[in-house]
């Protein structure tokens, strides 16, 4: 999935409502970054936290795509 290239951009309303629905389950995933903002400033900082959870290092990038299998 990461080798695709991204098809949403921050400002397309299917990335918000797909960001929204995200962070609302990551309420429930103490590990997981709980907005856009803290997991972009996770990976920042992941010289500084080795480890720091897979999954948070991509959120960003996976929330940027949206594929469709037919």
């Amino acid at each position: 999935m990461r080798e695709l290239e991204p098809n949403l951009n921050a400002s397309h309303p299917d990335f918000e409502n797909k960001a929204a629905a995200f962070f609302k389950y990551a309420n429930y995933d103490e590990q997981m970054c709980q907005s856009l903002e803290k997991c972009e400033d996770a990976v920042k900082n992941d010289d500084a936290n080795p480890s720091l959870d897979h999954d948070v290092r991509y959120v960003a990038q996976y929330l940027e795509r949206e594929y469709y299998v037919s």
